[in-house]
């Protein structure tokens, strides 16, 4: 069993020896317990024990840079220094960190105060943090002196919670979604997205019903007081848009059902033709297979 084990040559992120995980580990973890992340999928800054105020640059956190996810980052449009920068808006991460490669086509080989902050990774292995700097970081007419953290190596810009605690930002606009895209294929198929009902064009349906079938009349069903008027009214609309015709008798009726919409001002109704017309045509009966017959296939 154990020369069959897939993790025989994983290193253990808690003690440092080979053939366990960090999770069955039987060492005291001086680390907090946090789900397994493949390296390379996450890309945040993780507070882990002491760094928590803005004047506090001497505690331990957390760096768990991850590759692209499913979910486009929440992305700033700052100014640190009148240079523009395009910054991943992460509220989890304490620090506000920038590579050294971003900075250093920013600002060329400018001085870097020392830093005694010490980031990790998100399975524990250390970043090479470089320096601090002081920057006039300007968000939307918003101006403040800023620390921002350097670290070795590539990867995205974060904006933190040490520098979002100085600046209101419009969460609306930021979560806005603007698809290029989507907005033409709306434009092109503007009869496709209108409010008004639409109409199957070109096809015409047939309902086969069994000779033997007897025509059932089943009487309406009571309506709220409450609601008679809004039914009423969705009635005459349904007659406007051509959905429903009056007749003046018929063989076959069945009950209307009225559900109030979540607006609250309308209703919608549902015809219930489960007693009615849903037990005359002549169906053919096909069963539906099952997931795993079409995975084989």
């Amino acid at each position: 069993m154990r020369d069959k084990c897939r993790f025989r040559g994983y290193t253990c992120h808690n003690c440092g020896k080979i053939g366990h995980l960090q999770q069955v580990c039987g060492k005291k973890s001086l680390k907090t317990k946090l789900p397994f992340i493949k390296k390379g999928q996450i890309k945040t800054v993780k507070e882990d024990s002491e760094y928590e105020s803005e004047d506090d640059y001497g505690g331990i956190a957390t760096i768990m840079q991850v590759g692209p996810g499913k979910k486009d980052p929440l992305k700033l449009n700052v100014s640190l220094d009148d240079k523009p920068l395009c910054m991943e808006l992460d509220t989890g991460a304490s620090v506000s960190l920038v590579s050294n490669t971003t900075f250093k086509n920013l600002f060329g080989n400018r001085n870097l105060r020392n830093s005694d902050l010490t980031l990790r990774t998100y399975s524990g292995e250390l970043l090479n943090v470089l320096g601090e700097v002081e920057m006039l970081v300007v968000y939307k007419n918003q101006k403040k002196s800023l620390p921002l953290v350097v670290v070795e190596g590539e990867g995205p810009s974060l904006f933190g919670r040490d520098w979002l605690a100085h600046f209101k930002l419009n969460w609306h606009e930021i979560k806005s979604i603007r698809n290029e895209e989507l907005s033409d294929i709306l434009k092109r198929a503007n009869e496709v997205f209108q409010h008004e009902l639409g109409e199957l064009k070109g096809c015409k349906a047939t309902i086969h019903v069994d000779p033997k079938a007897t025509p059932r009349f089943c009487k309406a069903r009571p309506v709220p007081y409450a609601m008679r008027e809004k039914v009423d009214h969705e009635l005459d609309k349904l007659v406007e848009e051509g959905v429903l015709e009056p007749v003046e008798n018929a063989e076959w009726a069945a009950p209307i059902v009225s559900v109030r919409k979540p607006d609250k001002k309308s209703v919608r109704i549902c015809g219930d033709f489960k007693q009615t017309v849903n037990r005359a045509p002549n169906l053919i009966d096909i069963p539906f297979q099952k997931l795993r017959t079409f995975l084989r296939c």
